[in-house]
């Protein structure tokens, strides 16, 4: 008995030596397979970076025009509000010359027509 044991004990660790070449020759094919695929993913995203930047430099010019499309709309807006500022107080005036000019005139061919004044009462005669 004595022998086996040594033996056993001998064929356990070939098998486990065995066992252990085995996992790093498979470990090592995962790895190898790992960083090529690695490697296409880096070079993919070079590519998409490289294609990327460009689009980048467009969006920034664009963005700027932009801004500044907006700051002359809101300068000219600003100007038209001043214009219509100073256009509109006379022409409320204008308005209300007008609206009173209507009435007045209304009423003076009203008693024009009636032959009457706007103050004295309307009674008949019987």
């Amino acid at each position: 008995m004595d022998q086996q044991l040594p033996v056993a004990l001998q064929v356990v660790l070939y098998t486990a030596s065995g066992a252990v070449i085995v996992l790093a020759a498979c470990l090592v094919r995962a790895l190898a397979r790992f960083d090529r695929q690695l490697d296409r993913a880096v070079r993919a995203v070079q590519k998409l970076e490289a294609e990327l930047t460009p689009l980048v430099r467009e969006v920034h010019v664009v963005v700027a025009r932009l801004g500044e499309v907006s700051q002359r709309a809101q300068d000219q807006w600003v100007a038209w509000e001043r214009v219509s500022v100073g256009l509109l107080a006379p022409l409320v005036a204008l308005n209300r010359a007008t609206g009173l000019l209507r009435v007045g005139t209304a009423a003076f061919f009203a008693a024009l027509w009636s032959g009457r004044s706007a103050g004295k009462p309307n009674v008949r005669a019987a």
